[in-house]
């Protein structure tokens, strides 16, 4: 039995994910050369009592549930974002959620996550290209073949030996 584990290191081990997984608050994912962070479920402002500043902005939908994800760039800083209500947020090259359009490492319609309680369900739709999950620092997670793992920019396969 093949265990991967990642110890803390900055930029983190990733796993290839088969189909489709469940993943939490906070998690970090890459496809391509991107990384997201699943922002999870995002808790309303409460309105403002009367006779107190009304704050402007983009209207925010009353009575649904919002969540978030957030490409994280260089520093650890936010890239693109998007919030949605929807059932479903799409990750790709084109009519996505977040849509990269000159980006030739995503497919299309690259991901697409399905909030579900208090995570959400992170589908990859690229074949062959992927979609990874970072390991939460200071957990194992077992391998078998055919498992593909990202660290920094070199992707591993699992083989039989």
């Amino acid at each position: 039995m093949l265990r991967v584990r990642d110890e803390g290191s900055a930029s983190g081990v990733f796993v290839a994910i088969a189909g489709q997984e469940s993943i939490s608050h906070g998690a970090m994912f890459n496809i391509g050369r991107r990384l997201f962070r699943y922002l999870g479920h995002l808790q309303l402002p409460p309105a403002p009592a009367a006779g107190q500043p009304r704050v402007y902005g983009a209207p925010l939908p009353q009575g649904q549930a919002l969540y978030a994800v957030e490409e994280v760039i260089v520093g650890g800083r936010s890239g693109k974002a998007a919030i949605s209500g929807a059932p479903l947020l799409t990750i790709g090259q084109v009519n996505c959620d977040l849509s990269f359009p000159q980006d030739d490492d995503l497919a299309s319609r690259h991901c697409e996550l399905a909030p579900v309680g208090q995570g959400a369900v992170l589908r990859d739709l690229s074949g062959v290209l992927g979609t990874f999950v970072r390991i939460t620092p200071g957990t194992d997670r077992q391998l078998k073949t055919g498992d593909r793992i990202r660290v920094g920019q070199q992707i591993l396969q699992v083989e039989a030996p």
